[in-house]
């Protein structure tokens, strides 16, 4: 391995073309990958490769949506293997995103390499057939990172429901192949199995109907049944649709009799709840590209840059309370004689009847005593979120849980309500957080599997574990309440756990505190102007704030770089300094620091905007020799009972805190404890 070296391919490098080409000879085991896509990964540093004399000897490409990688590629060029460059790649990739709990891959059992994947330290996770014409095997890897612990084996929602027309059926399974079919073949890729479902309408259906060979008619048909999900769609709000768009378009002046069929598949595919109509007609993506888009909330995109959308969605991003801040949204109860007014909450995509989604919301209305109903509307009245709640057997039942998925801020708010109710369960001291909605929406139900819930038979469930101590006490209770969901729980114990294994603990069990355990606590200073803004102490909070919301998902705080360095996972005490107000200094919380980053103020700006509350002024406040450092930080908790100065100053033993905080300390887990429980009344 001396001879070669690994380095990052980046857009602007000629030798893409190097990684590009080798991808191509590979084909026929990796498969289909747009050059874009290629391209976009160089752009986000995540194409890494292995490279001799100059030249490109293998290269890795992946992804890194939600908490861990996804190798999407891992190739060797015919003259380089054996020497170990593939594991070289693998571990290069783990070392550097070392807080991701691992690395997953995809790869059809015929080619005959499981011995490979075995032998980088991949496991076999899950298996699922595949959507080419053979209907392979494909074999679902995982690569746990060394510090980590596995304590779920999760399922997913597609990322993209895709829905296709008739021509990119043809492509899919016409042989000899259409010309240009090539580029449909993109969406049946192996990589693509968990992420992209493909979804028919009855468009489609009418289409494969009315073809005349027996024998196509025969295959499209059976593919119809066998390969795509089949999902149920409400003509009436088809018919609506279609007339929507066809008056939009017709407001351009740019629609014509020929345009009839690509609105009718448009209008069917959002009533079916798609979120991407895929075609290869350049003339329907022109003529219907940017109505779709304002009127149906769809987008027209070719196959290839489904791949690029796909990539899109994963990212954290998707979060974005930005949006929601200084906005006019509102949350109230439901009041009773209002739930026909709700109806757009109803989940026409699965199925679910109008009288079974107002029987559910009203029975959860008729004893308010213990059940609550929350909407949330938008600055312009719109209802947006839309969930009940109560307690049923000491556990806290969400039978109703539903978003507007059309609107662009729904994804922020999934995640503000699930911590929400967290939250919730913490207050009535209840342990388990069960979700029964039977027609829980896919982007609901892939949002909270990506938060940590876990997929029972009836429900998905969350553990509140209120627990704060050592590994062996935390694991003890979070099996009692793991039994009680009907749950097995386990995780190492060791003695001196690693701190990304007891950060993913913290995560999945929040507001379960490791104390016997590597994670680090750093106790940080912060001015009461923006402790106000982040934390709402001491100002009141405004708008969603004022009942917790913008609190405890992701934030972002910037500082000076200098000083002691914080590494990431890490818990943070926060301090709120005296200030020019002379406001009482205190500490007033704590969070759990995801990341550090340590740039220019404009690349930090444009890096963590999304999440609001800073201008770029901020930012250029705290640069020091051209930088400034973000930390990007979750699940923040503020104190019931914040501590003063003088009660910090006497947990301190033998005096090492004297004066004030001027900067970071790393702090002890033992002094951690004991703030942690004093501010929040902790047990």
């Amino acid at each position: 391995m001396d001879e070669y070296g690994i380095e990052s391919v980046f857009e602007s490098d000629e030798r893409i073309d190097e990684v590009i080409e080798l991808g191509n000879r590979s084909r026929r085991t990796i498969g289909l990958l747009p050059h874009s896509a290629y391209f976009e990964a160089a752009r986000k540093g995540c194409l890494l490769a292995a490279v001799k004399d100059n030249k490109i000897a293998a290269y890795a490409l992946f992804g890194l949506p939600r908490n861990e990688i996804t190798l999407t590629h891992l190739v060797v060029g015919q003259e380089h293997r054996k020497k170990g460059l593939a594991r070289t790649l693998v571990r290069r990739i783990a070392e550097l995103y070392p807080n991701r709990s691992g690395i997953r891959a995809s790869c059809r059992e015929d080619y005959k390499i499981n011995e490979m994947w075995s032998s980088l330290g991949f496991y076999p996770r899950s298996e699922k057939t595949g959507r080419g014409a053979d209907r392979a095997k494909v074999i679902v890897w995982y690569r746990n990172n060394p510090d980590h612990v596995d304590l779920f084996t999760p399922a997913f929602e597609p990322l993209i429901r895709a829905s296709i027309e008739f021509d990119i059926l043809r492509d899919l399974h016409d042989r000899p192949q259409r010309p240009g079919a090539q580029e449909s073949l993109i969406l049946v890729q192996d990589h693509l199995l968990e992420k992209l479902q493909l979804i028919t309408t009855p468009q489609l259906h009418r289409e494969v109907n009315s073809t005349t060979d027996d024998s196509r008619r025969n295959k499209y048909r059976w593919s119809l049944s066998h390969v795509y999900a089949k999902a149920q769609c409400d003509h009436r709000q088809a018919d609506i649709l279609t007339r929507r768009l066809i008056d939009r378009v017709n407001e351009e002046g740019a629609f014509t009799s020929q345009d009839h069929k690509g609105a009718r598949y448009l209008g069917e595919a959002a009533a079916c709840g798609a979120d991407v109509f895929v075609t290869q007609d350049d003339s329907l993506i022109s003529a219907f590209g940017k109505a779709a888009d304002s009127v149906l909330g769809i987008r027209i995109l070719r196959p290839s840059d489904v791949v690029i959308r796909i990539d899109e969605v994963s990212r954290a991003e998707i979060y974005r309370p930005s949006d929601i801040y200084g906005t006019g949204y509102s949350r109230a109860e439901v009041m009773s004689g209002t739930e026909e007014e709700l109806l757009v909450f109803q989940n026409v995509t699965d199925g679910e009847a109008k009288q079974e989604f107002l029987d559910t919301l009203r029975s959860a209305g008729m004893d308010p005593r213990r059940w609550s109903r929350t909407l949330i509307r938008d600055a312009d009245n719109r209802p947006v979120l839309l969930y009940a709640s109560g307690i049923v057997n000491d556990q806290l039942n969400v039978p109703l849980l539903r978003v507007d998925g059309r609107h662009p801020v729904s994804p922020t708010l999934i995640q503000h309500t699930l911590f929400e109710l967290r939250r919730a369960c913490r207050a009535e001291r209840l342990e388990v957080l069960f979700i029964t909605d039977r027609n829980l929406p896919s982007q609901v139900r892939r949002a909270a599997l990506l938060d940590g819930f876990v997929e029972t038979n009836e429900a998905l469930v969350a553990l509140v574990v209120d627990s704060t101590g050592a590994a062996s006490e935390v694991l003890e209770k979070t099996r009692q309440a793991g039994r009680r969901a009907g749950i097995e729980i386990n995780f190492d114990t060791e003695l001196e756990m690693a701190r990304f294994a007891a950060a993913q603990v913290e995560r999945a069990f929040w507001p379960a505190k490791v104390i016997d355990s590597q994670l680090p606590t750093f106790i940080l200073p912060i001015r009461p102007e923006y402790s106000s803004i982040l934390f709402g102490e001491p100002a009141p909070l405004p708008l969603f704030r004022t009942e917790n919301w913008g609190l405890g998902r992701e934030h972002v705080y910037y500082r000076s770089p200098y000083g002691l360095r914080l590494t990431a996972p890490a818990r943070i005490i926060w301090y709120k300094s005296q200030g020019k107000e002379r406001s009482a200094a205190a500490v007033i919380g704590c969070s759990l620091l995801e990341e550090v980053v340590v740039d220019d103020p404009v690349k930090l700006h444009s890096r963590f905007s999304r999440l609001g509350v800073w201008d770029l002024k901020h930012i250029e406040g705290v640069v020091r020799d051209g930088k400034a450092q973000a930390l990007r930080f979750t699940q923040t908790e503020v104190f019931d009972r914040p501590l003063a100065r003088k009660r910090l100053q006497d947990a301190f033993a033998g005096g090492s805190l004297t004066g004030t905080v001027q900067g970071p300390r790393n702090i002890s887990p033992q002094l951690f404890a004991s703030i942690y429980r004093e501010g929040t009344r902790a047990g």
